[in-house]
C-alpha cells in the first residue's frame, strides 16, 4: 500500500476546515485544467479537501468530535486512494 502524505495533508486540512465550519465552496485548491482541456492531479487535492470535510461534517453530526484520531489516524484508507503493487 502506498499512502500519499500530500493528500493525507489535504485531506486533514479539509477537516479542519470543517471544524471551523468553513463552507465547502471556500477549498483552498484551484481546478486546474491542462491546456487541452483534461483534468490535472489537483483534482486529486480537492476530492482529498472534500474528502476531509464531508468526515468532520459526519463526525460531528454523530457528536463524535474526536473521529479524527479515532477513524482516520489509525487507517489512512479514508482520505487517500490506496495503489498496490505487483512485483
Amino acid at each position: 500500500m502506498t499512502v500519499n502524505r500530500a493528500l493525507i495533508g489535504a485531506c486533514r486540512k479539509g477537516y479542519e476546515a470543517a471544524e471551523r465550519h468553513v463552507s465547502k465552496a471556500d477549498i483552498p485548491y484551484p481546478d486546474y485544467r491542462a491546456p487541452c482541456g483534461g483534468v490535472t492531479f489537483s483534482r486529486a487535492f480537492r476530492r482529498a479537501w472534500w474528502r476531509g470535510y464531508d468526515i468532520a461534517k459526519a463526525a460531528m453530526s454523530r457528536g463524535d468530535y474526536d473521529g479524527w484520531y479515532t477513524e482516520r489516524l489509525s487507517s489512512w484508507n479514508g482520505c487517500t486512494p490506496t495503489r498496490t503493487t505487483t512485483t
